[in-house]
């Protein structure tokens, strides 16, 4: 467990202002993990030694046993999870609360994309491409937060910004962006949302006809 300086984290700005009174006392947790290794002791050394210092954060890309057990103490703030004093309900990185302000300021402000959207030039690999799905992905949790606090028109530019610079014709829609139109019905665009569901439909039919195609000749091989 650590104890916390309530009123100092309000100070660091841990959380959102609204949530301040979330802020927990007392951080404290269980270590799942069979075994600790040497990095696994400089995590925790590092979060006891700084937690009151500066912001502590994960990347969401680390593997979940990384985390030391921290995840219910998580606040998804980008491509990030930062290790604040209020506890996540759902006790899974997936689900944790997402601070909107920063995110927001982070997704669509700060980060940037190395202009894949313009120029067709550049060659996204299977790499590269894995990791703009992390990035739809999270576009799509800050759109929902937005959503559930009533903020429908950001909610909407936020998915309108994800299109943009990763636009289908770079980067394909998945299950990570499954999310997309359901944003746009429920923020009241609906000609979008509904434009963008066909364009789902329509990859999804050309893959279960790529499948179905495969399939059947690997039968006639037989």
């Amino acid at each position: 467990y650590m104890d916390i300086d309530v009123e100092k984290a309000k100070a660091m700005n841990m959380v959102a202002p609204s949530d301040d009174s979330l802020i927990v006392p007392r951080m404290q947790w269980t270590i799942d993990n069979s075994a600790l290794l040497k990095n696994d002791l400089l995590t925790l050394d590092i979060v006891a030694n700084n937690i009151m210092e500066r912001p502590i954060y994960f990347a969401v890309s680390v593997a979940p046993e990384a985390y030391m057990g921290l995840e219910k103490y998580f606040q998804l703030e980008g491509l990030t999870y930062r290790v604040v004093p209020k506890l996540n309900a759902s006790n899974s990185p997936y689900n944790a609360p997402v601070r909107t302000d920063v995110m927001y300021d982070n997704m669509l402000k700060k980060f940037k994309f190395a202009n894949i959207a313009e120029n067709k030039d550049i060659y996204l690999d299977e790499n590269t491409l894995r990791m703009t799905v992390n990035i739809r992905g999270n576009f799509g949790r800050l759109a929902q937060a937005l959503i559930e606090k009533g903020e429908k028109a950001k909610a909407a530019e936020v998915i309108d910004y994800s299109l943009k610079v990763m636009p289908a014709d770079r980067v394909e829609h998945s299950v990570f962006d499954y999310s997309y139109p359901e944003v746009y019905y429920t923020a009241g665009e609906k000609e979008k949302g509904r434009k963008l569901l066909n364009e789902m439909f329509d990859k999804a039919k050309d893959e279960l006809n790529y499948y179905k195609t495969v399939y059947n000749y690997s039968l006639a091989e037989a």
